[in-house]
């Protein structure tokens, strides 16, 4: 099972791992550094499962903003590889997305799959802190989960994913992701793609520690 981390440092090292269901796990050797994470398994139907974060994409037009684009628009077009984008942030706590393999057929838990969805997309946004004393609660936050997250890492506890369904947000991933740089014409390709949410990063990036 190959991992390929990117990223301008070049590092590559095979301390982590997707199990494909919807699960990141890290054997506490070492860090990851670098850009885009691109994590490869192969699955029962002979197709490369892959897993790539997307969050340079939401900044900047050049470099490595660009090439995870650019790699990502790429993945599309390929029919034996089976794409999923990894939303994360550098530093926000962003709400949880929908749990993989629940179903949401009549009204009512279609209202609650767009309220859910509706959620995290304005949890991207970080939460507003209006005076010291909630800026202080909102780091010490932050940093108790920063704890709990490395202590997971460290010890092997998988990382839980949560699965974006972008059938009704589109723009938004448009805008989010896609829009600074790759032409109107690749819309319906990169926003039709499958994404996963990984709620909390460690600061400094990447998912080791």
């Amino acid at each position: 099972m190959p991992l390929f981390c990117g990223g301008s440092s070049g590092q590559r090292k095979a301390s982590s791992h997707w199990t494909g269901d919807n699960q990141c796990t890290n054997n506490g050797t070492g860090p990851i550094n670098g850009g885009s994470l691109v994590v490869m398994k192969e699955n029962d139907k002979n197709k490369l499962k892959i897993l790539m974060e997307l969050r340079p994409a939401m900044e900047g037009f050049a470099g490595i903003p660009q090439e995870t684009r650019l790699l990502f628009s790429s993945f599309c077009d390929i029919p034996n590889i089976e794409l999923t984008g990894l939303l994360n942030q550098y530093s926000i706590e962003l709400l949880p997305a929908l749990k993989e393999g629940k179903y949401y057929k009549n009204n009512k838990s279609l209202n609650k799959k767009i309220h859910i969805l509706s959620r995290h997309v304005v949890s991207h946004k970080g939460v507003p802190s209006r005076n010291i004393v909630e800026r202080l609660f909102w780091e010490f936050l932050k940093r108790r989960q920063r704890l709990r997250l490395s202590a997971k890492v460290t010890i092997g506890i998988p990382q839980k994913l949560t699965y974006f369904d972008a059938d009704d947000f589109r723009d938004f991933i448009w805008q989010l992701l896609f829009s600074k740089t790759l032409p109107i014409g690749d819309f319906d390709k990169v926003t039709g793609a499958k994404f996963s949410v990984l709620r909390y990063i460690l600061k400094g990036g990447g998912l080791g520690i």
